[in-house]
């Protein structure tokens, strides 16, 4: 490869193939899988900075269908 050549590459986007499949809603994401009898995880992160937990509370939680 001569210096006039790689000189074209830098600085430009790379393509990627997969990009268009995503960007039109036709990609799979593994938030959209579902097996049956898999479980289902959520985190929330504290609003007050190095706060400490003195308890907790499940009552909110959302049960997911078909679970008790």
């Amino acid at each position: 490869m001569g210096a006039g050549t790689a000189g074209r590459r830098v600085g430009a986007s790379a393509g990627r193939k997969e990009d268009r499949r995503l960007l039109t809603g036709h990609g799979h994401y593994v938030a959209g899988v579902a097996v049956p009898g898999m479980p289902r995880g959520a985190f929330l992160r504290s609003g007050v900075a190095r706060a400490t937990i003195l308890s907790e509370d499940a009552c909110d939680l959302i049960v997911g269908a078909g679970r008790a």
